[in-house]
């Protein structure tokens, strides 16, 4: 009788050993997912927010009649939007030869881009250019 004893207390002992660890952990990870929703959840709800946001501040620059260029948006609170010509000081002459003058609400490097179909050189070190990500699509005529 007393082996018998013996033998379900250490069968009780060894499941206690291996079972309380284990519910723990798996109490641990119910709960560490049951967080990682809530976050991915928040996460979704303020990339929408932010894209929400952003979509109300861009404009869209349409492309010139006549010719194939891509289409370009940048939003209207970039560093690019400040006009060039206040920085770099430009004269009058050098304003009305400037396709950057024709579009004030456009910066001045996306203008010029757009104008001339390509990124002027001197425009790429420049403190208005902004490198990435100023080209959201590009529309192209398929024939």
């Amino acid at each position: 009788m007393e082996s018998l004893t013996n033998i379900w207390s250490i069968a009780l002992l060894f499941s206690l050993r291996l079972g309380v660890p284990l519910l723990l952990t798996l109490v641990l990870g119910y709960l560490l997912k049951r967080l990682d929703s809530r976050w991915q959840a928040e996460a979704r709800e303020e990339r929408r927010a932010r894209e929400a946001t952003a979509a109300t501040r861009q404009v869209a620059v349409p492309k010139p009649i006549g010719q194939r260029s891509p289409q370009f948006m940048v939003a209207l609170d970039s560093p690019g939007a400040m006009p060039c010509w206040m920085v770099k000081g430009c004269t009058e002459a050098m304003r009305t030869a400037c396709a950057a003058t024709h579009q004030p609400n456009v910066p001045c490097w996306q203008a010029r881009t757009v104008a001339e179909g390509r990124l002027p050189a001197e425009c790429k070190g420049c403190d208005q250019h902004i490198p990435m990500p100023y080209v959201l699509t590009e529309t192209r005529m398929l024939h």
